[in-house]
């Protein structure tokens, strides 16, 4: 699926699904702190995300959908309206307080991808916005691994810069010297965990 660009962000999204056993392409701290602002920067999804989520993730209303490592429920409020149950997992209370005012009609646990607070072989779809890149480990997959069905699907997706734009490429240059070990989706390293072959 190609990026679909708005101003200045795009966004990316794989489908890993469990039937196929392919890749379908198409700090805490501080966020206590700082969830209201974090909420209030945070890019919206493209409205073209919820054709994406019926047609080739199929949720419906007869799915249950994880959202995984869901923040202050950004993308967790674009989970509601495809009529799905939506169970949202988030470690920081913080960011879990912005998301149960944000989209009080879903279930919001405490819980992080390492430890998710669901026994196994629970929902259909598990959904990772913004965040994969974040836990990207091979405890984590094997966690998600453990909650989906059998044919259930894992769904990554990122807003990114649109680094066409100029103006875009040099935001991206002020920012890049302060990042540091910062977890980065174009850095890569959230890919390493696949190699296990577990989706």
């Amino acid at each position: 699926m190609k990026p679909r660009t708005n101003s200045y962000a795009s966004w990316a999204c794989g489908l890993f699904d469990r039937t196929r056993k392919r890749y379908i392409v198409r700090q805490t701290h501080r966020y206590s702190k700082a969830s209201d602002t974090y909420a209030s920067g945070r890019l919206d999804y493209p409205v073209e995300i919820a054709g994406w989520l019926t047609e080739t993730v199929a949720l419906s209303a007869a799915s249950t959908v994880l959202d995984l490592g869901a923040g202050t429920g950004k993308f967790t409020k674009v989970l509601a309206r495809t009529d799905a149950r939506v169970i949202a997992v988030e470690p920081v209370d913080a960011m879990r307080d912005q998301l149960c005012q944000y989209v009080p009609e879903i279930t919001a646990l405490a819980g992080s991808a390492e430890n998710i607070p669901l026994v196994d072989s629970s929902v259909d779809v598990v959904v990772c916005a913004q965040s994969f890149h974040w836990f990207a480990t091979q405890s984590a997959l094997t966690e998600i691994h453990r909650v989906l069905r059998p044919g259930g699907k894992f769904a990554l997706i990122w807003n990114v810069r649109d680094e066409r734009r100029q103006w875009v490429r040099a935001l991206s240059e002020i920012m890049q010297p302060y990042e540091a070990g910062t977890p980065r989706l174009y850095k890569g390293k959230w890919r390493e965990p696949f190699e296990s072959g577990l989706f």
